[in-house]
């Protein structure tokens, strides 16, 4: 399975139009939203 972040990547360096990695990164306090989503790395920091 692809991940959101690679497809949504490589879908804006097709358009000419790259974002650095660290612009991919969500940041939430409510992680069990997240959690529940094949392909997504959840990291809780607190």
């Amino acid at each position: 399975m692809t991940s959101p972040t690679g497809y949504t990547g490589a879908e804006l360096e097709r358009a000419g139009t790259p974002c650095g990695p660290h612009d991919m990164i969500v940041v939430t306090d409510n992680v069990k939203e997240f959690v529940r989503m094949s392909g997504i790395r959840v990291e809780n920091w607190l």
